[in-house]
């Protein structure tokens, strides 16, 4: 697994270290599916990494797969938000880099 915190956010999250096909393109689908182009990229990024997610904890956002984000007002949930997706697509572009021996 592999953990990320942001202790100024409050939250925590695992991500698994080999992520299935399946999980990828799921992923992939969310970030970069037509229909998906209508959001803003930071939510793109954020709906293909709530799948993702594991052993979640937020100060904030108790339950990702709970947020109204069309009624939601804490502009602290939007910089968990931002600072998750980034995370996790970091983290996916982690997975296709190939080493060099």
């Amino acid at each position: 697994m592999a953990t990320f915190e942001n202790e100024s956010l409050g939250t925590k999250f695992d991500l698994p270290e080999k992520i299935t096909v399946r999980q990828q393109m799921a992923y992939r689908g969310r970030v970069y599916s037509g229909a998906s182009y209508t959001e803003d990229v930071f939510l793109r990024h954020w709906f293909g990494a709530v799948g993702l997610l594991q052993n979640w904890e937020s100060v904030v956002l108790p339950d990702p797969t709970e947020l109204d984000i069309d009624n939601e007002t804490d502009p602290q949930i939007a910089d968990v938000i931002m600072w998750a997706g980034n995370a996790v697509a970091s983290h996916m572009l982690a997975l296709e880099r190939v080493e060099k021996n």
